[in-house]
């Protein structure tokens, strides 16, 4: 019998976030001309929140929401232990730029990380396919060989795929860093669906890493709109070995 890949259960919440400057510190553009967000928290306000949800692989499921339940109030985590990004989607690079902290509670300065585009690492083991790591300042801004289209739009946008596009042999597969990966699905579809976006394509069949679209409404990809996302694992050794792809593929 073949074994299920591994998985891992997390609790995790996703805040919208609005990014509004005070005219006397206006947006800040780097050389060649692309917007990046503020150094300072004060200029982020989170207008929403999906409270804590967990993802449970042990759990039997609903129709509505597979894998994902309300957290309890004896799960809900001390903020100072969980993993936060701040992600804004950027229409003019038709990407995302990113921190590897909640940008509301804490300035660029202080926490020494400026916003970068998402970016990716690699992984290659023998006899399997190489595993894109994404993350933050990692190797290049593309992936390391093509992805499998049914990655884009959804789970990521095409600007992310290597010059020349699909090339022979097996595409790559994707780990990275869990805050990352549930953030580009909410950027999936519109605020309201976040949740259905995660229930219905973060791994709803726990014998597959195969990436499952969803068939929610479309986004306005042509506004800038940001999120910080958070999460928590009472495993964070696994968790870590499962987000740079020790443990396999987090998607395929």
């Amino acid at each position: 019998m073949t074994q299920p890949p591994f998985s891992l259960r997390f609790l995790f919440r996703i805040s919208a976030l609005e990014h509004a400057n005070d005219p006397q510190h206006a947006g800040r553009f780097i050389h060649n001309g692309y917007w990046l967000p503020s150094e300072r928290r004060q200029d982020f306000t989170k207008t929403s929140t999906t409270n804590w949800w967990v993802w449970d692989p042990g759990a039997t499921g609903n129709p509505q929401h597979g894998l994902l339940r309300r957290a309890t109030a004896s799960e809900v985590p001390d903020a100072r232990q969980t993993k936060a990004y701040s992600m804004f989607w950027d229409p003019e690079r038709s990407g995302y730029v990113l921190v590897p902290f909640d940008c509301s509670a804490l300035n660029v300065a202080q926490a020494t990380h400026d916003w970068r585009r998402l970016s990716f690492g690699r992984v290659q083991r023998p006899g399997a396919e190489p595993i894109a790591i994404a993350g933050y300042f990692m190797e290049s801004y593309t992936l390391p060989v093509a992805g499998p289209p049914a990655w884009f739009e959804q789970l990521l946008p095409r600007v992310c795929q290597p010059p020349g596009g699909a090339a022979p042999g097996r595409p790559c597969a994707l780990a990275g860093d869990l805050a990352i990966l549930i953030g580009l699905l909410a950027f999936s579809t519109k605020p309201e669906h976040v949740l259905n976006a995660v229930a219905h394509s973060f791994r709803p069949n726990r014998q597959s890493t195969t990436f499952r679209q969803h068939q929610l409404a479309t986004p306005d990809r042509t506004r800038r709109r940001g999120m910080v996302i958070e999460i928590w694992t009472a495993n964070p050794d696994h968790l870590r070995a499962w987000e740079t792809g020790a443990y396999g593929a987090i998607f395929t």
